[in-house]
C-alpha cells in the first residue's frame, strides 16, 4: 500500500539532504511491501528532527492518513523509558540499584541463589526466563495478583552462571519499584521526570486514547486471509493491561520518540546526563553471532556493532503495532519507526540510518555481513578428478549443496557454525551426531569445499536451476 501524499514534516538539512531523502525512501520501500496499513519515521540528529513523515493510513474505517504525530502502541521501546526512570530514582540516591529489589518490595523473596537485584532487572540477567506475561497480563487483577504470578514462577530461576534472559515481568516490576519508591503512580513520575522535561508532550500510557476517533492515534490491526482485522484494545493485554506498564505499555509518536533519542545522543536536558550514559554501558551478551560479534544489552538498550560504530536501540511489537528507535553514538543520528499491524520495523530503520550516515547498509550491519560471507561460497564445484561435482545455493540463513557426478546425487544443508576465519565450518543440519560436516577455504578468488574427505574447487556460477551437473 504506497501513500499518494505522505504526511511530511522535513527540516532543513543543508549538506545532509540528500542523505535524509535515501534514508526515507527506504523506509517508504519497506512500507510498499510491509503488510501494514500505517506507519511514521522520525529522523533525528542531537538537536532537531531532521524529517518525520507518515505513510498510508492510521485507521481504515474511516479512512485517516498516518502522520509524522501519529501516537502508536510501541510495545518494549517502553523499556529504555522505565529504566531511565529507575535511574532517576538512583541519581537522588533513593534506590540503589545494586541492592535487592527486595529491599524495596516484597518481590522474589524465595528465589534459589543469590537475591535478585534492581540492575539484573535492568539489565535481564536475573536468571528468571521469559514467563508469558504478555499473554498472562489479561488474567491479572492488580499488583497483587502479578506478585502471586511471579512468586509461582521463581522455582524456574537459572542460576547456573551468567546469561541473558529476556523478562518482561522484570520490568513490570521495575515499574512497581517506580511507584513504591516515589509515592506516586508510574506514569505521573515518568511525565514529571522523563516526558515533561523532553516534551514528549502527547506520549502517554493511558491506552484509552486508541478509542479516540478525533485523536491521531493508530488502530491496532491484525492481519487474516490476506485482509486486515481491527485487533480490539481490550482483546490485547500489552496495550490494556496497567501491569505491562512498565515493558510494554508506551504509547508515543515518531517525533516524541526522536525527542527522547536526541537527549540520548547530545545531553544537556533536565534529565541527568549520567543517567542517560549510564544505560547504554554495557551488562550482559544478548546475542553472539556465529562470526563471534556480540550484541549487548545495558539498561533497557540493546548495543550492537555498526560497522566502526555503534547502534543503540530497541524494538517493540504488541502483536498489534511495532516500534524501533536507535542512534548511532559516534555519528550522532537517531530513528524512530513504528507502524500499525504486525510489520517488524527494525530492519528498514537500521538500513535508513546507515544511509543517513552516508554508509552502505550491506557494509555496517554485522547480519547482512555474516549473510555476504554465506552468500560468497555459492557456486559449482568440483574434484580435480571432475568425478565429483557440487552445486552450492543459498537457502535463507543456509546453504543447500546437492552432489552429483559419477556417484548417486544427493542433497545436504548446511548451517554456518564459524565464520571467524579464512576456514568456515558449516554443519548438516540433517545430521545430528556430528558438528563439523564441511569446510569452506577462502583465499583470494579461490573457494575450496571439503566435504568427507574430499576435496571440491569451486569452478563457477551455479546453473539457473541451482542444481549440480550431471
Amino acid at each position: 500500500m504506497a501513500p499518494d501524499s505522505p504526511s511530511a514534516n522535513r527540516g532543513d538539512t543543508g549538506a545532509s539532504a540528500d542523505r535524509v531523502e535515501a534514508a526515507l525512501a527506504r523506509v517508504e520501500s519497506w512500507f510498499d511491501d510491509a503488510g501494514c496499513p500505517g506507519a511514521s519515521v522520525a529522523l533525528t540528529d542531537g538537536s532537531e528532527v531532521l524529517a518525520a513523515i507518515g505513510f498510508g493510513e492510521r485507521t481504515l474505517d474511516p479512512s485517516a492518513p498516518a502522520t509524522a504525530d501519529t501516537r502508536y502502541a510501541v510495545g518494549s521501546v517502553s523499556k529504555p523509558v522505565t529504566a531511565l526512570a529507575v535511574l532517576t530514582l538512583a541519581d537522588r540516591d533513593r534506590i540503589d540499584v545494586v541492592d535487592p529489589v527486595s529491599a524495596y518490595l516484597s518481590y522474589f523473596e524465595g528465589a534459589p541463589g543469590d537475591p535478585i537485584t534492581v540492575a539484573e532487572l535492568l539489565s535481564h540477567t536475573s536468571g528468571m526466563p521469559n514467563d508469558d506475561l504478555a499473554f498472562a497480563a489479561g488474567d491479572l487483577d492488580g499488583w497483587d495478583d502479578f506478585r502471586a504470578f511471579v512468586d509461582g514462577t521463581l522455582d524456574r530461576r537459572r542460576t547456573d552462571g551468567d546469561r541473558f534472559l529476556y523478562y518482561n515481568s522484570g520490568y513490570a516490576v521495575l515499574a512497581h519499584l517506580v511507584e513504591s519508591v516515589s509515592g506516586t503512580d508510574f506514569e505521573s513520575f515518568v511525565e514529571r521526570e522523563v516526558f515533561d522535561p523532553l516534551g514528549m508532550d502527547g506520549t502517554t500510557y493511558d491506552s484509552s486514547v486508541l478509542g479516540d476517533p478525533s485523536a491521531d492515534v493508530m488502530c491496532p490491526y491484525v492481519t487474516e486471509d490476506g485482509e486486515f482485522r481491527e485487533a480490539p484494545v481490550s482483546d490485547n493485554p500489552v496495550l490494556s493491561s496497567d501491569v505491562l506498564r512498565g515493558p510494554g505499555g508506551l504509547i508515543a509518536s515518531v517525533t516524541d520518540l526522536a525527542r527522547f533519542i536526541q537527549a540520548h545522543i547530545e545531553g544537556g536536558s533536565s534529565v541527568d546526563d549520567a543517567s542517560l550514559d549510564r544505560m547504554r554501558e554495557p551488562l550482559a551478551t544478548r546475542k553472539r553471532l556465529v562470526d563471534g560479534t556480540e550484541f549487548t544489552y545495558g539498561y533497557g538498550w540493546e548495543i550492537r556493532p555498526f560497522g566502526t560504530d555503534a547502534l543503540v536501540g530497541h524494538g517493540g511489537n504488541t502483536g498489534a503495532s511495532g516500534a524501533y528507535v536507535g542512534f548511532l553514538e559516534d555519528e550522532g543520528i537517531g530513528i524512530a519507526i513504528a507502524c500499525n499491524g504486525v510489520a517488524d520495523p527494525g530492519g528498514p530503520a537500521r538500513d535508513a540510518l546507515a544511509l543517513a550516515a552516508g554508509h552502505d547498509p550491506d557494509s555496517v550491519d554485522p547480519v547482512r555481513s555474516i549473510e555476504r560471507r554465506v552468500r560468497a561460497l555459492t557456486g559449482r564445484y568440483k574434484t580435480p578428478s571432475g568425478n565429483h561435482r557440487a552445486t552450492v545455493t543459498e537457502d535463507g540463513a543456509r546453504l543447500n549443496v546437492e552432489f552429483g557426478g559419477e556417484v548417486e546425487g544427493f542433497e545436504i544443508r548446511l548451517l554456518p557454525t564459524d565464520l571467524a576465519s579464512h576456514c568456515c565450518r558449516f554443519t548438516d543440519v540433517d545430521c545430528v551426531e556430528s558438528t563439523t560436516d564441511a569446510e569452506f577455504f577462502t583465499a583470494d578468488e579461490s573457494v575450496e569445499l571439503l566435504f568427507e574427505g574430499m576435496l571440491f574447487r569451486r569452478v563457477g556460477e551455479p546453473r539457473g536451476d541451482g542444481s549440480a551437473e550431471a
